[in-house]
């Protein structure tokens, strides 16, 4: 009884060793993520030989709960895919799961003497920049799945890839917290921000006066 209990083991672990095989995937990523942002991504793999159901997802890591904005702070969004002269490939079907910010689709057989290129960009929502204090590490988390093989992501054995760490600006108020003045007086009133973050910020600043204040006599 033991032996048939070890035979019956080793079978299993064989039979998913074979049925799970590897797919080498070479991820081109921009020179620098960032939030409120589209990022440009690539990917290239050998074609398969037969149809294949393919998923990737991303997350983000290290955020603090978001209450506003897209549901998990970033979604993936497929351009386009090729193959090696540059013919578009047409998935049979899509899906996009913005709860989970993935994207899934269903690809026809490719030829294993062919390739597989994506084109697709992640869109790092604004509201994943924190506010008042800095994350020191938010990376992207982008996780690759097969129907029946596994992707290795750039000559690693991981399927996800966290090489991105997300540069976003942080804005502190160093405007004075009060102002004085005698009545009918004027003067200037000075609002001052610093960005202390890792990315650039493009800012427009109105200013609406609040009439309900201004006493008419």
């Amino acid at each position: 009884m033991k032996k048939f209990l070890l035979l019956l083991t080793l079978f299993a672990t064989l039979y998913s060793q074979v049925s799970l095989a590897q797919i080498p995937l070479t991820l081109t990523t921009p020179a620098n993520v960032g939030a409120c942002q589209l990022n440009s991504y690539i990917a290239k793999y050998q074609g398969q030989d037969s149809i294949q159901g393919i998923s990737i997802a991303s997350s983000i890591f290290n955020t603090a709960t978001l209450t506003c904005g897209i549901s998990n702070g970033s979604l993936v969004i497929v351009d386009s895919i090729k193959n090696l002269s540059g013919a578009n490939i047409t998935p049979i079907q899509t899906s996009i799961d913005s709860l989970v910010g993935s994207w899934s689709a269903t690809l026809p057989a490719v030829s294993n003497t062919d390739s597989v290129f994506i084109f697709y960009h992640i869109l790092i929502d604004c509201s994943i920049i924190p506010t008042g204090t800095a994350i020191p590490s938010l990376q992207l988390v982008q996780a690759w799945s097969d129907s029946t093989n596994t992707f290795f992501i750039n000559g690693t054995v991981y399927s996800t890839d966290t090489s991105n760490t997300i540069k976003y600006p942080l804005l502190v108020n160093l405007s004075p917290t009060s102002y004085s003045l005698g009545f009918k007086d004027t003067t200037e009133l000075s609002f001052i921000f610093a960005n202390s973050g890792t990315a650039t910020a493009n800012i427009n600043v109105t200013f609406n006066p609040d009439t309900s204040l201004i006493v008419l006599q």
